[in-house]
């Protein structure tokens, strides 16, 4: 697999900050099959485009009023779907699955948990 230093110009070339490219790199790179999906990935996390299915919009709505504004840390996801799961008694694929539509409009990616702090900004739903 490839090192940062390896993917240092396609991270730059897709706008991530030298400052974070490392830690970038470290959350999405078993989810980059293409130097293509560097880009991809940095433009979910400052531009999320959600991807919510018809059944789930009102609790993507809800959850998402309930997520507190950026900056956000690992503990904030944690935070945040214990909320949600006593809210609404959703748990397993109910309550987190649309949570990763809602925020990256992605069926798969990189764990939640450690995506989320590298989010810039909540998805308009």
């Amino acid at each position: 697999s490839l090192g940062v230093e390896d993917v240092a110009d396609d991270l730059s070339a897709a706008g991530v900050p030298d400052d974070i490219a490392a830690e970038f790199w470290d959350v999405v790179r078993d989810n980059v099959e293409t130097r293509a999906d560097i880009a991809v990935w940095w433009n979910i996390l400052i531009d999320p485009t959600p991807a919510v299915n018809d059944a789930d919009l009102e609790y993507a709505r809800m959850a998402v009023d309930l997520l507190p504004d950026p900056p956000w840390t690992e503990s904030t996801w944690l935070e945040w779907t214990a909320e949600l799961k006593s809210v609404t008694g959703r748990k397993g694929r109910d309550l987190f699955h649309p949570l990763r539509l809602a925020l990256t409009g992605r069926e798969w990616g990189p764990e939640m948990v450690k995506l989320l702090p590298h989010m810039r900004r909540k998805p308009r739903i």
